[in-house]
């Protein structure tokens, strides 16, 4: 737990990330359910349209646990109109600022914490006068398909408020070295209690891999972009009486 001013005060922790909760269970969410034992955590969502018909942008609250809430801005679709759309930016702007403000509010926390996987939402560091701001990097967000091109802007400004910084790697510690005073490293780990009950006979093995020819080579973690796509396809290629799940 982050000590504030040499002690342990009471405090909340405002989380933004750039993963929703409800999306592949892996650092943040194994890092703030434990958390949340506690502190009481607020987890704000990246952002995402309204459902179709709908035009008042809001900000939805789902409850995980008594002590950890998920908040998610839904915002309106720009029309296509430029001056329509500047209202329409405003209109956003002002439900997620004003609903997060309100869900902060809610909570009366003594002290409040900033914690940032998201270098996009740089921007909220300085809200509610948080008694610390922590940064923890997990991924290198700027070489993702698609990263905004102001991405390694707001990580700078980011670092530069933190007052600790978690790199979640080797590259990654090596890449910010240097450039912040209370930088670590905080490797990614295996939740052993969860990944042991592979080894129970009783656990049950799903019915769409049960009857699969072996050997079965098994990948679990997040599939997108960065895979190694060709070696796969080789590997399948060379050996089709293998099964490969991921």
């Amino acid at each position: 737990m982050i000590s504030l001013n040499g002690s342990r005060p009471d405090y909340g922790i405002v989380v933004h990330c750039h993963l929703r909760w409800g999306f592949v269970w892996q650092r943040p969410q194994h890092i703030l359910s434990r958390l949340s034992q506690h502190h009481p955590v607020l987890f704000v969502e990246p952002w995402a349209h309204l459902p179709e018909g709908e035009t008042q942008p809001r900000m939805e609250v789902e409850t995980v646990s008594p002590a950890l809430s998920v908040a998610r801005p839904l915002l309106a679709r720009h029309t296509g109109d430029p001056a329509a759309d500047a209202r329409v930016d405003a209109a956003n702007y002002r439900c997620w600022h004003d609903g997060l403000s309100d869900l902060v509010r809610q909570r009366a926390w003594p002290n409040l914490v900033h914690w940032f996987y998201d270098p996009m939402a740089a921007e909220a560091r300085h809200l509610f006068s948080p008694a610390a701001v922590v940064y923890d990097c997990m991924d290198e967000l700027a070489n993702f398909k698609g990263a905004p091109a102001e991405i390694k802007d707001r990580e700078a400004a980011l670092m530069a408020a933190s007052d600790v910084v978690f790199a979640g790697g080797p590259s990654m510690y090596q890449a910010r070295k240097g450039r912040h005073p209370n930088l670590h490293q905080f490797n990614s780990g295996v939740d052993v209690e969860h990944f042991r009950r592979a080894l129970d006979p009783g656990t049950p093995v799903p019915a769409d891999v049960s009857g699969l020819p072996r050997p079965l080579l098994l990948y679990y973690g997040v599939i997108d972009e960065r895979m190694g796509w060709g070696n796969l396809a080789a590997v399948a290629e060379a050996h089709p009486e293998w099964s490969l799940v991921l």
